[in-house]
């Protein structure tokens, strides 16, 4: 399995404007082949946008909807999208039904410790993580050519998503860091859109 993490920005002020463009755009995305999930979020107050999706393949997370009119609304709202990135899913599944979404990045120094980490630490953030309160749904994922590393969880309330790394995971971040993954803060978005 395959993610596709695409990140943007809009005006705060304008973030209800559209209120079926993210809707379209998932159906859109749903319609391409090997899809298996998608899920929308952003974050009210800074403007920040996530839209995160699974699919079968490398070759088919590639795809991109090719929709003039739904281009035409992004461009419309002022939404400026990066280039979406792609990961190779190491750990985890995915599940809907989330208020919530916790993205945390990450990148290996020694990308030759990727193997290692995906056997030796993964499963274990993931099942720790799985089950802290409110938790519906773990996946992560990692780019073997750049090293970097995303994790995406979804939860049942912006509390539960924000929960502390240094009380909740235990040895996990040393463990992470003695094979050399340096890891970032998480962000924090509202799910606008799953499918």
């Amino acid at each position: 399995m395959y993610l596709r993490v695409g990140r943007g920005r809009i005006d705060p002020a304008r973030f209800d404007e559209d209120s079926t463009l993210t809707q379209d755009i998932a159906e859109a995305f749903r319609q391409l082949p090997g899809y298996q999930s998608h899920l929308v979020g952003g974050d009210r107050t800074t403007g920040q946008l996530i839209n995160v999706s699974t699919y079968d393949t490398e070759e088919h997370a590639h795809w991109t909807p090719d929709r003039a009119d739904l281009n035409a609304r992004i461009q419309a709202l002022g939404i400026q999208m990066d280039p979406p990135e792609f990961f190779e899913v190491t750990t985890g599944s995915v599940a809907g039904a989330a208020t919530h979404l916790r993205a945390t990045r990450g990148r290996f120094a020694d990308p030759s410790k990727i193997d290692e980490a995906a056997k030796q630490v993964g499963p274990d953030l993931a099942a720790t993580i799985s089950r802290l309160p409110g938790c519906l749904s773990f996946i992560g994922g990692i780019d073997r050519a750049t090293g970097q590393t995303i994790s995406i969880s979804t939860w049942d309330n912006e509390d539960h998503a924000r929960w502390s790394a240094g009380e909740a995971l235990g040895d996990i971040p040393s463990r992470f860091q003695a094979l050399t993954v340096q890891v970032e803060q998480p962000e924090f978005f509202e799910v606008t859109t799953t499918a």
